[in-house]
């Protein structure tokens, strides 16, 4: 039998880089603020840490999101 490729359109890897550079990104900056000491905390002024926290662990949603997307697996309810 001949080996039949699927054709996995590259604006799925598009997404997929996208999305864990984006998870990247936020838990980095968040983490940033919520544990460091460093000049963050000014730099972040006024900010909600309910929103913060939960955009921290977003990011990790984000990054499986990524991998799922890059890995062609779908959630199953």
């Amino acid at each position: 039998m001949p080996d039949v490729q699927h054709k996995y359109p590259i604006i799925f890897r598009l997404m997929a880089i996208i999305a864990i550079l984006f998870g990247l990104f936020t838990i980095k900056a968040g983490g940033a603020v919520l544990f460091t000491d460093s000049g963050a905390h000014q730099v972040a002024d006024n900010y909600v840490p309910f929103a913060l926290r939960l955009n921290f662990l977003v990011g990790f949603v984000y990054i499986a999101a990524g991998v799922g997307l890059r890995l062609q697996r779908v959630a199953r309810a």
